[in-house]
């Protein structure tokens, strides 16, 4: 019997194992449509349960199994959206530009202007054919934008399932990821240091014991707080001291 249950542990502990090697990290940068970035923009995933990130700073970052997700971006200037497939445990880069929200209403009053300014031609044949040809304009915009809004939309809510009786093993692999204490970062800091000040993230992986996942998001922090550099190099990461 006790052999027994020292297998289904053992079991148990391998499944969690290898759920967590299995997690992609998504990271990026919120911008407006002049290229500033845009602070304090929410970012969206549709995860399992959805996560949703607070990027204070513009910057966000996500972790969560192979699949296709919709990501999204909402800030005072704007939104935008776009769909992603994740298919195996790489560090996936994207940076999100945010669209001006059109309202029905702006687009409305556009197109009582235009037919006020019309009105007096009426009687030519040239002016009612560029009415026409700016009302086809007009709905095709409208059409488009509303199309592209209700898809992404329908895309989401498709992907998406509440659960307030138990967290999944998503919402449990991210709530680990982030427990990340200044003991593990400073291992990743030792490490760096022990190489000269120069080294990659594959070998940051073979020293620390952590997974590839948690690795990334120590480096990603540490970046942002100033304390490392990191540039791509081929596949791969190379990680400099500042």
């Amino acid at each position: 019997m006790k052999k027994v249950f020292l297998g289904v542990t053992a079991c148990v502990f391998f499944i969690l194992f290898s759920t967590a090697m299995q997690a992609s990290v998504i990271q990026g940068t919120v911008y407006q449509t002049d290229l500033s970035v845009a602070k304090a923009a929410v970012v969206k995933i549709s995860s399992v349960p959805e996560q949703i990130f607070v990027a204070v700073t513009g910057a966000y970052t996500f972790a969560v199994r192979p699949g296709t997700y919709t990501l999204s971006a909402t800030h005072q200037s704007g939104n935008t959206s776009q769909v992603l497939t994740i298919s195996d445990d790489e560090e996936y880069i994207r940076d999100l530009i945010l669209f001006p929200i059109i309202t029905s209403s702006e687009l409305e009053n556009e197109t009582t202007l235009l037919l006020d300014i019309a009105e007096p031609q009426v009687q030519k044949p040239v002016s009612w054919l560029a009415v026409v040809i700016i009302l086809a304009a007009i709905a095709a915009s409208v059409w488009y934008v509303r199309g592209m809004r209700n898809s992404a939309l329908e895309l989401a809510q498709s992907k998406t399932k509440s659960s307030s009786a138990q967290i999944s093993e998503t919402e449990q692999l991210n709530q680990e990821i982030r427990k990340t204490t200044r003991d593990e970062e400073e291992q990743v800091m030792a490490v760096i240091r022990k190489e000269g000040g120069r080294t990659t993230q594959k070998n940051i992986r073979t020293a620390v014991p952590l997974s590839e996942a948690k690795i990334s998001v120590i480096i990603t922090q540490l970046e942002h707080e100033g304390k490392i550099e990191k540039i791509k190099k081929g596949r791969g990461n190379v990680v400099i001291l500042k």
